[in-house]
């Protein structure tokens, strides 16, 4: 074979091996494993996990994408979350938006331009008109208890980017309802 074509056919084999490599976002994608038993994918599924590395603007899911997503649970060392809390989102404009966990935990926020005002859709969404206003406060109520996150949301829409896992250097701890007993 000929120096030039064997250059030739070598640089074709390692152009087309490059589109085959794993994107990044693929790769995180990967990194999260397999489905918790029982739960399959749709609203209630990956409770406590970053839900945007699949329904981010560059997800490779191409299918929702969240404004912004979390779960919440009853105590800290639970691996369920829990529904029917209402997760409240004060914008830096002074918009108030209410999303509901769904019995999973989760809940996630939508935007639909088509919406005029803000509406509850199916298990744990918030269809909201346009995008959030960073900085956000950020409380959690169920009943009669009521949590005020300490610090101000600035700019992260997975909410288990920083709450992921116990709580350590590199996590806040997961959001959680009741503190643990003394």
């Amino acid at each position: 074979m000929r120096p030039l074509y064997r250059s030739l056919i070598v640089v074709l084999c390692m152009g087309f091996s490059a589109c085959l490599a794993t994107s990044p976002e693929s790769a995180a994608e990967e990194a999260l494993g397999g489905e918790i038993l029982g739960l399959h994918h749709g609203p209630l599924h990956r409770p406590g996990q970053p839900c945007l590395v699949c329904h981010g603007e560059n997800s490779s899911w191409g299918q929702n994408t969240f404004e912004l997503a979390g779960t919440v649970f009853e105590r800290a060392a639970d691996r369920r979350g829990v529904g029917g809390v209402d997760v409240v989102l004060a914008d830096v404009n002074g918009s108030e938006y209410i999303a509901k966990t769904n019995s999973t935990g989760n809940f996630f926020i939508t935007v639909d331009s088509g919406v005029r005002t803000p509406r509850k859709g199916r298990n744990g969404e918030l269809v909201i008109p346009q995008g959030l206003s960073f900085p956000l406060h950020v409380t959690i109520r169920n009943g009669s208890n009521e949590q005020k996150m300490q610090s101000l949301v600035w700019r992260n829409s997975s909410c288990a980017d920083c709450h992921r896992g116990p709580a350590n250097d590199l996590s806040n701890g997961p959001i959680y309802m009741q503190a643990e007993a003394p």
